[in-house]
């Protein structure tokens, strides 16, 4: 039981967690600020516009649309954290399948840090200003305590809707439609927008599952019941009398029951309650041990019947041979093209200063300017030769940023120094014109296959004129090269298509940007997720390039020895971003032999991986001293033009015009650019119809409860007020559906920003094809739902024609304004949460002045400013005057009080003695004509500044200035400055005759005929419309075993082979598809629950918290994953040596980093994913590509790490890309994958090469060979028939028990070994 870990109690966990959120919540307060100064805004112009209502007819109806507001801001709101805790939950999903933490002290945890600080306080606002400024009952104090209390419940339950939405769609999307949805129809049945004299089937049923029922009728006793008669009721038409009648009365006649409201404040009290526990069980449902039953989840239905997912399976089956037959294949007698001019590029001082303006609580509160330099004095030149330029060094060296510099594209900080290009200076643009740029992030849409996005680009970037049968020509080249010919019909995949694999994505990346060959190519890590046949194969085309007299210029984490043997310039930086060496390889071994480090000429020496283990390994001081060097070479001119092409030769170099301008693409005309583009999003709309489809059937169903709800209207007093609130509901629900488009647009925005920073096209097609394919489906369609369904079944106006053309024409130009205003929000903001936030109280406050929540009779200050603003006013009083203008004398007005006479008057009427004007009616559609265009305007001219080339213009952008002013921007800079030194210092060191500790058990695994198998119903086209099902083995018998010995077990194959789903499976971790084999550890069966509890797990993805320093989320784990009992000291201990031995001590105080904050480098974080998986070094490992994003360097020091746990009888399983021989040879048992997911070898290491030597594929013993990279050569660049007859050939050394023993520990040996029940445990982590 030495190894036991008892897990900490829940009241720990929530102890541990809250300290985690309310430290967020210190370092992000503009989650809380924002909400707080949105409400404090809406509290105030609430009471400004309702400014002391009077106790007459108007006030009446002034109070209850001031409840009606407040209760649906408090609504919105909560939909402004969707986005959040759909991030949130991404994190609490991967830290409670490693088992750091329950659901339960979770969600108390977010219940305290949500409910208390962003739906008790701000609330209150309401209560300490609206309710004096509009002048509510003001003779009982308890009156006031009743409002704040109610408002206090109704958020709660509006937030609880939310959360409890959340759980169970993984599309912020969808969960935005629903909640609108429910809060709209909530408001409809249970305020005043139907009279209470109106009964339909529906009103009783959605009345009472309603909080929003509870709530508003709550507010308006408490508001009215007691009071005396000091109420004026008067008729809207003049001739009849006003008398006087007290609060109760007026209870009594609008149908509010006074005996109820205590029932109704322990009803929504009970509600809030309720919808707790069900977000608490919808949050369960989301966690990997109760997601089988989320197979019934919303999004999961939709997905599953959605006629966008068609499989990658059936696509990757189309006619992919095609692709090996050329096109235009070239005449024997064509002459060659034009030899390319070379363009030289060159750099000299590139420094690069961050500064930022924050606040610092150290010393009480001042705003102070930090700085940090990223670079400084970076020199270099590329493209005077034939062969690549590779910078290289640590993790968070400044690789990105310097490349960012060069290629002219958006950068952070203040950047000092020169570029020339070609011998002239060239500015930014200029660079960017003549560069293709491949970023580290795969930004790709998924619903396009590969070779669509080929030609895409192709069509968009090769040169003006180029035909078809050329395109399709290079992109097949490309392709082809790439060796993406497997997957050229496969689709790319999205979150609602599983598509091709994440090494795959990274060729397609790859590839754009060569499809035009252009005169300067950046590459910022592009052989990343890439395995090392494929990493050779990407860099063997871009050494091409080079030799075709392309500059090339990329970063790169891991180079092989033939890879680094590629590179001509060698650019290196230390960790502190300074420069180390740049000049052409051959002369590294020179200088560095000079300055005291001489590079030896061992056999298998990978030079890279000498030279950054100089930067990272030396001490500081020896490190500044190569840097100094260096710096002195430079001085002397003569020693200097050695290392870079001096300015005055590059100058000398004759270069025409016509020469210079050799590499610069001509774009495509924009009108072709608009084809193209609709043509792609024509596609997209046709593969994910649900996003029209969504809209549709979400705008079906409510104009058939909006037509159900105010059914066949009578034409007397309460008929006109529910045609009044039936034209509000229609308007809001417009509007609301156009905040479900904004994590849309939010997304789509990524692959805008990158495909326009290359040059692929302009903003203003761009901007009409969005146009065409947002507003025709979404806009124009859907609210003609209301014209054909809800106008009829409401019973509106029937006698002219006309009239229904206005009405759904108004609605679809409310709707267009509705969409800018969220498309021009979503420009200038970053964030989801800000975008509905400023939607939100935008659509508000527009309703508010522009609709009967607001008596027209009633004039304040702010009225008629913002009526003139609000498209809800021109739209409103159209759908109003286009109803009873014109109408003879069928309506019947009586007052609310009895006694009071009915009389017959007309439309005309009814329009006057509410305030509408029926001169303007014409005026008015052209205005909110007009405003639609200017909407339109103001929305590309954002589009615009949120481009490269006017992104400097974005520093007064909403997110920009509120980021920049925010005490959460905190820079790690400072955090690193940080006295890190104090972790070199033991906190308990061990005393010498301390008895070491007891000695691991082992703990084997083994895994027999692993099969996973993906099926899913979708529907067809290609003969007629039908739903089929389709299947796809992604693992076919699948056998291994680890952890019998000291060592690793590393699972290889091609991109796309299937590791990390074999990983998933192994882990018990959750899966896609059917999965049969069997899995044994420690000699028995254990199901994925038991394999969960006793393992960590390493994802490919680093979901980290952003606000935390490394330091205090590596604690953070500790104090949850440690065995109970374990003291502070020691959880520090530990988290010290886990630090250390990841080097991250540099930047243990620095932020991990987020949106809102520059944090630590992505190899960092890679590492930091690691550590917290390491720290209770549990009894099984599991790692899904741990050295990706990692030098070579920090690379061997994981594995080595991972191999000491190996060698302490921790079982270590990990999936690995591009292993080095060093890092290869610590590998004691492999697992290689074919392409299609086949066993091609599994057992110990030193058997792979006698077993390949029978099956025919010797692996020389040549000096310098790397295994790892024979192996997937042999599955990658082999014929198919090969790669089946080493298959066949293992599988057959597996049907023979004797020889199977050598390969695999045999299930009978693992059950003989004698294992205790104790034993068997000592992995596991007690709860």
């Amino acid at each position: 039981r030495a190894g036991v870990r008892k897990r900490v109690t829940q009241a720990d966990q929530f102890q541990v967690l809250a300290t985690r959120m309310l430290r967020n919540m210190y370092r992000h307060p503009w989650h809380v600020a924002l909400n707080a100064i949105s409400t404090l805004l809406v509290s105030i112009v609430v009471g400004g516009a309702y400014w002391k209502v009077d106790p007459d007819t108007d006030g009446i109806q002034n109070r209850l649309g001031c409840f009606y507001v407040i209760l649906l801001y408090l609504a919105l709101m909560s939909l402004s954290s969707l986005p959040l805790w759909r991030k949130e939950r991404l994190l609490f999903l991967r830290e409670t399948s490693s088992g750091v933490y329950t659901e339960l002290p979770y969600f108390f945890a977010v219940a305290l840090f949500d409910i208390v600080p962003l739906r008790v306080f701000p609330p209150c606002f309401f209560g300490f200003i609206s309710y004096w400024m509009v002048g509510l009952r003001q003779d009982c104090a308890a009156c006031l305590a009743i409002f704040m209390a109610t408002l206090v419940m109704s958020n709660i339950c509006s937030t609880m809707v939310c959360m409890s939405i959340s759980h169970i769609t993984s599309s912020n999307r969808v969960a935005i439609y629903v909640c609108s949805i429910i809060f709209l129809l909530s408001s409809l049945f249970g305020t005043f927008i139907i009279s209470k004299g109106h009964k339909s089937p529906l009103t009783d049923l959605f009345s009472a599952l309603s909080f929003f029922h509870y709530s508003y009728d709550v507010l308006v006793v408490n508001e009215f019941h007691g009071v005396g008669s000091v109420f004026t009721f008067t008729s809207a038409v003049k001739k009849l009398p006003a008398i006087l009648i007290d609060g109760d009365g007026v209870l009594k006649q609008f149908g509010f029951n006074v005996a109820t409201e205590h029932l109704q404040i322990s009803i929504l009290a009970v509600m809030c309650l309720v919808l707790g526990i069900l977000s608490f069980a919808l949050l369960q449902l989301s966690t990997s041990r109760w997601r089988w039953l989320q197979g019934w989840s919303l999004a999961a239905c939709m997905c599953g019947w959605c006629p966008t997912a068609r499989r990658e399976a059936a696509a990757a089956d189309a006619p992919v041979e095609d692709l090996s037959k050329p096109l235009l294949p070239r005449p024997r007698d064509e002459a060659p093209s034009a030899v390319r001019v070379p363009l030289p590029l060159l750099w000299s001082g590139i420094t690069c200063t961050l500064q930022e303006l924050c606040v610092e609580y150290e010393s009480g509160v001042s705003i102070v300017r930090q700085e940090k330099k990223l670079l400084s004095g970076i020199s270099g030149s590329a493209g005077q030769s034939d062969g690549l330029t590779a910078i290289l060094g640590p993790s968070g060296a400044g690789k990105t940023t310097l490349l960012d510099i060069l290629a002219g594209r958006s950068m952070a900080g203040t950047v000092a120094g020169e570029v020339l290009l070609n011998g002239r200076k060239a500015g930014p643009s200029a660079r960017r014109r003549l560069s293709g740029y491949v970023t580290q992030d795969d930004v790709l849409p998924g619903t396009s296959t590969v070779w669509e996005y080929m030609l895409f680009h192709a069509a968009l970037r090769m040169p003006r004129g180029t035909g078809a049968q050329e395109q399709q020509q290079r992109a097949r080249e490309v392709v082809e090269q790439l060796g993406l010919g497997k997957v050229a019909h496969a689709f790319i995949g999205d979150a609602l298509r599983r598509g091709i694999s994440g090494g795959e994505k990274r060729r397609v990346s790859i590839g754009i940007e060569l499809l035009h060959t252009p005169g300067l190519v950046f590459l910022d890590e592009p052989t990343t997720g890439l395995d090392s046949t494929n990493a050779a194969i990407v860099v063997d085309l871009l050494a091409d390039l080079g030799r075709e007299n392309v500059t090339v210029v990329l970063s790169i984490h891991q180079p092989s020895t033939p890879i680094f043997n590629l590179m001509h310039r060698l650019l290196l930086l230390s960790t502190e971003g300074r420069l180390v060496f740049s000049g052409p390889a051959d002369k590294a071994p020179g200088f560095f032999r000079e300055a005291g480090h001489p590079i030896s000429s061992g056999p298998g020496l990978n030079v890279a991986d000498y030279l950054l283990d100089l930067v990272i390994r030396s001490e500081p001081d020896e490190v500044d001293a190569v840097v100094e060097a260096f710096s002195a070479q430079l001085l002397d001119m003569d020693v200097a033009d050695e290392y870079l092409l001096p300015f005055t030769a590059i100058g000398r170099v004759d270069h025409r015009e016509g020469q210079l301008r050799a590499g610069v693409r001509k774009r495509v005309t924009q009108a072709d650019q608009f084809q193209v583009l609709a043509t792609r999003m024509l596609r997209n709309m046709y593969r994910h119809p649900w996003h029209v489809a969504l809209n549709a059937i979400s705008t079906l169903l409510v104009s058939i409860v909006v037509g159900g709800a105010y059914w066949k209207v009578d034409p007397d007093t309460d008929g006109i007020q529910n045609r009044l609130g039936c034209f509000y509901v229609i308007l809001l629900y417009l509007a609301l559906m156009s905040l479900s488009s904004l994590p849309l647009w939010r997304k789509e925005r990524l692959l805008f920003l990158r495909e326009t920073s290359s040059g692929v096209y302009t903003e203003l097609p761009y901007f009409f094809a969005v146009a065409l394919f947002d507003i025709v489906p979404l806009r124009v369609f859907p609210p003609c739902f209301f014209g054909f369904i809800s106008y009829w079944m409401v019973g509106l106006r029937q006698d002219c024609a006309a009239c229904l053309a206005i009405f759904m024409a108004t609605l679809v130009m409310s709707n267009i304004c509705s969409t800018m205003v969220c498309m021009s929000i979503s420009h200038i903001t970053s964030s989801n949460r800000v975008a509905i936030y400023v939607c939100s109280i935008i659509f508000l406050l527009s309703s508010l002045f522009g609709t009967f929540i607001i008596s027209k009779g009633h004039k304040s200050p702010l009225t008629d400013l913002f009526s003139a603003l609000s498209f809800f006013h021109y739209s409103y009083d159209v759908l109003v005057v286009n109803e009873f203008h014109g109408v003879g004398s069928v309506f019947t007005f009586t007052s609310a009080v009895k006694k009071l006479p009915a009389i017959l008057i007309d439309g005309d009427g009814v329009l006057k003695q509410f305030g509408f004007n029926v001169a303007t009616e014409h005026l008015q559609i052209s205005i909110l004509a007009v405003m639609c265009l200017v909407l339109g305007i103001l929305s590309f001219a954002l589009l615009q500044l949120s481009t490269s080339r006017w992104r400097w213009l974005q520093g007064w952008s909403l997110a920009a200035c509120m980021c920049g002013w925010c005490p959460t921007a905190r820079r790690e800079a400072a955090a690193a400055d940080a006295p890190v030194e104090d972790l070199s210092k033991p906190l308990l060191p061990r005393p010498r005759d301390e008895a070491p500790s007891a000695v691991r058990v082992p703990l084997p695994l083994l895994w027999s005929g692993i099969t996973c198998t993906l099926q899913e119903l979708c529907v067809e086209y290609e003969s007629g419309v039908s739903i089929v099902r389709q299947e796809k083995k992604l693992l076919s018998g699948i056998s291994g075993s680890a952890g019998q010995s000291d060592g690793l077990t590393a699972i290889l194959g091609p991109s796309g082979a299937g590791k990390t789903t074999l990983l998933d499976i192994l882990a018990g971790r959750s899966m896609a598809g059917t999965v049969a084999g069997e899995v044994l550890l420690n000699g028995r069966k254990a199901g994925p629950s038991a394999r969960r509890r006793l393992s960590g797990y390493v994802t490919q993805d680093d979901v980290l918290p952003g606000t935390s320093t490394v330091w205090e989320y590596m604690l953070f784990h500790a104090a949850l994953r440690m065995p109970r009992g374990t003291g502070a000291q020691e959880q520090q201990q530990r988290a010290r040596e886990v630090v250390e031995q990841l080097g991250l001590g540099k930047v243990a105080h620095a932020f991990i980093g987020d949106a809102l904050r520059r944090g630590i480098s992505g190899g960092e974080k890679r590492r930091v994913s690691i550590g917290i998986e390491l720290l209770h070094t549990p009894g099984l490992v599991f790692l899904d590509e741990p050295t990706t994003g990692l030098d070579s360097t920090n690379a061997a020091i994981v594995v080595d790490l991972l191999a000491d746990l190996g060698r302490e009888n921790v079982t270590v399983v990990l999936s690995i890309h591009q292993p080095s021989t060093p890092i290869f040879n610590l590998m004691h048992r492999l697992l290689l994958l074919s392409t299609e997911g086949r066993l091609v070898f599994s057992g110990p290491a030193d058997k792979a090469p006698g077993f390949f030597r029978e099956a025919g594929h010797p692996i020389s013993s040549g000096p310098g060979l790397n295994v790892a990279d024979y192996l997937l050569d042999l599955v990658i660049r082999s014929e198919p028939d090969e790669v089946d007859a080493v298959v066949e050939a293992f599988s057959a050394q597996l049907l023979d028990m004797d020889v199977a023993d050598e390969y695999l520990l045999p299930f009978t040996a693992i059950g003989r070994v004698d294992h205790r029940e104790g034993q068997l445990r000592a992995g596991v982590r007690k709860r």
